[in-house]
């Protein structure tokens, strides 16, 4: 398996725990807005991985040169980039999927 099929799996993932979590919150707080719905019910599993992903980035910029081998600290660094990088993109979407079906519903 690809990491582009990993990626893709993963964010396939995320956008139905979003559209799950969106259901039950707007079951529960049926006074909210399409807009508040979509950003809580998108949040939590993109939170998790930028929260990895900024402390994966801080272990590695305050690490020691001889914990860092040759390149291993800018690899680690670069890795939780683009984990951050991907947890935004993932949120977005995610937000943006919800809202239209949050919306769809709500007619």
């Amino acid at each position: 398996m690809s990491d582009i099929e990993l990626i893709l799996m993963s964010a396939l993932a995320i956008v139905a725990i979003s559209v799950l979590s969106s259901h039950w919150i707007a079951a529960r707080r049926p006074g909210w807005s399409s807009e508040r719905i979509a950003l809580l019910s998108a949040l939590p599993l993109p939170l998790l991985a930028l929260s990895f992903a900024i402390f994966a980035f801080v272990r590695a910029m305050t690490a020691s040169k001889e914990a860092c081998g040759v390149d291993t600290c800018a690899m680690a660094m670069a890795g939780a980039m683009m984990i951050g990088l991907v947890a935004v993109v993932i949120y977005l979407v995610s937000m943006v999927i919800v809202f239209l079906i949050v919306r769809r519903h709500r007619r």
